[in-house]
């Protein structure tokens, strides 16, 4: 949470007014999105940085880009805590090769193979609802993206 924190706030204080001068400048197509999805953080700040953290998005990369936005420090902050829900599988899928690795050191063929059926087992689970959660995430993300979209070209 720390490293977040200064992620966002070095990117917030040191680069974010040039890139935002460079967006502002810009016609093209990307400055346009970037102009829509910065109004959904007015809204929902909390919502879309959790959606952003629950997707399977370079952690670091996603702070600094999140620094361009208008999103508050705490939305931010409170947003970010989603991440644990990725921090957590992680976690799962290490200490399950760990015990996998344990058990199969010293046991018999059959205490090895339900050490593998349980190790694939919850391996195969938690890639699962990793891949669950993150089309989950991005599909709410897609929705809300488009219904802001919408929502700018009636104000134009």
């Amino acid at each position: 949470m720390l490293g977040a924190l200064c992620a966002i706030l070095l990117g917030r204080y040191l680069i974010s007014n040039y890139i935002k001068r460079q967006i502002r400048r810009s016609k093209g197509e990307y400055a346009k999105k970037f102009k829509v999805v910065d109004s959904m953080f007015l809204t929902s700040g909390i919502l879309f940085v959790a959606l952003i953290r629950l997707m399977f998005l370079p952690f670091g990369v996603m702070s600094y880009a999140l620094s361009l936005t208008c999103v508050s420090i705490l939305d931010y902050m409170i947003g970010t805590s989603a991440a644990i829900v990725d921090i957590i599988l992680t976690v799962l899928i290490g200490c399950t090769i760990w015990k996998t690795a344990e058990d199969t050191k010293e046991g018999s063929d059959d205490s090895r193979r339900l050490a593998y059926f349980i190790f694939l087992t919850e391996f195969v689970i938690t890639v699962a609802v990793t891949i669950i959660i993150t089309i989950i995430a991005k599909a709410e993300f897609d929705k809300r993206y488009e219904a802001a979209e919408l929502h700018q070209k009636k104000r134009r």
